[in-house]
């Protein structure tokens, strides 16, 4: 209130104040000045007393009372004195008031009156009402900043995840091509080196000697290694077609019966009926079940049990094979797609790499959960190939859920 009555006092011509009691015309212009502030602030009342504490604009019997100057006297002889001052916010009936009162100066810079402004329920109101609107804004413009904050972080995060994407994914084709290239010139000297061997077999095939067998296993071992690598560098898309999938998994499961039973592992294949045609790469598809029973072969050793099964699951055909091996550690869980990690002593940490590249090429899912002791369970999803079968049939599902 005082800073109203300031600024409106700074804007008044003294000389008219002083004129303002005994010449109409200054009375009147001054009047219209403080009825303009009084509307622009919502203002019960704007006036000026002079140093009796007379209301200049208006008679003798509209002068301050008693109970006004009772209320208002400490403030008013403050102002009185140069500077500005307030009264105590107080009750008339059902609405409260508050003055607030300033110095008019002459040109001398004396006091020559006091200019007051009293505020009633109208300016609280509209006070309260920006009070509110400020604390809106306010409120508005943190959850702003922090919506601002979230996205930018958002944005750094995802950007720094492009960048290290892009970088692994240099890294990752800079090491393909020079395994490609490393592969490749190892391969000729291992054709060699066993096709020598089976000459020497065949020119002493009377010999009961171990190493002609070891030589040609020990290069078919390292071929497959090979084959790994060359798997992870190579880019290039492979040709699909639909097939079903019950015939492929039949032969290759049948090519590692012998080799399971010398360990004493079972191994045991469960397909459901009409089972749903794949759009695959058949080459990609064989990579990935060897790969995935070589992995349970190793983990059991001896005496064990692999279970290999299909089924359909709404559009898609799921491949699961379990074993009741040693199980992989939660820890390395996280990792067993990366790149050259590997549990085994021997192994190329490329396996389930590969298995996960051609899977995510055939836009299928793999996903795998393991238990130290008790075994592992790799699941795998591959989308269904056209065929003619109806969408109600392609709809038919086993209600189990997607684990990926």
């Amino acid at each position: 209130m005082a800073n109203i009555a300031s600024a409106t006092a700074f804007g008044l011509d003294p000389e008219k104040v002083l004129k303002a009691e005994e010449d109409q015309k200054a009375s009147q212009e001054i009047g219209n000045l403080l009825e303009n502030v009084k509307e622009g602030n919502q203002l019960a009342d704007v006036f000026i007393l002079d140093k009796d504490y007379n209301n200049i604009l208006k008679p003798p019997s509209d002068s301050a009372s008693d109970v006004f100057l009772n209320l208002d006297l400490a403030a008013i002889t403050l102002a009185l004195s140069g500077t500005k001052a307030y009264s105590h916010l107080y009750q008339a009936g059902d609405y409260f008031f508050e003055s607030g009162f300033a110095p008019i100066y002459n040109s001398e810079g004396e006091v020559i009156a006091v200019l007051g402004v009293e505020a009633g329920a109208d300016f609280f109101k509209v006070l309260s009402s920006f009070r509110k609107t400020l604390i809106g804004a306010f409120l508005l413009s943190l959850l702003g900043i922090l919506l601002l904050g979230v996205l930018f972080y958002n944005l750094a995060t995802h950007l720094r995840k492009m960048e290290d994407a892009v970088i692994k994914t240099s890294a990752l084709q800079a090491m393909g091509e020079m395994v490609a290239a490393i592969c490749h010139a190892i391969r000729n000297p291992l054709g060699i080196i066993k096709g020598t061997a089976e000459r020497l077999r065949s020119r002493y095939n009377e010999s009961q000697d171990e190493l002609f067998d070891f030589i040609p296993e020990e290069v078919d071992r390292l071929n497959d290694i090979l084959t790994g690598y060359l798997e992870f560098a190579s880019s290039e898309p492979k040709r699909k077609e639909v097939i079903q999938i019950t015939l492929l998994v039949n032969k290759i499961v049948d090519q590692f019966r012998e080799a399971f039973s010398k360990q004493n592992i079972q191994i045991q294949l469960e397909t459901e009926e009409d089972l749903f045609p794949v759009m695959v790469n058949p080459g990609g598809i064989r990579q990935i079940i060897m790969n995935l029973l070589m992995n349970a072969k190793d983990a059991i050793k001896q005496n064990g049990v692999v279970n290999v099964r299909l089924k359909n699951q709404k559009k898609y055909v799921k491949l699961e094979i379990e074993d009741n091996g040693r199980g992989i550690r939660k820890k390395d869980l996280k990792q067993i797609f990366n790149p050259f990690f590997s549990t085994k002593t021997k192994g190329s940490g490329l396996g389930l790499y590969v298995v996960k590249k051609i899977v995510e090429e055939h836009e299928g899912t793999i996903s795998v959960e393991s238990k130290v002791g008790e075994g592992t369970k790799v699941e795998i999803k591959l989308p269904v190939g056209s065929d003619d079968r109806s969408t109600d049939e392609t709809d038919r599902t086993d209600g189990s859920a997607d684990l990926s």
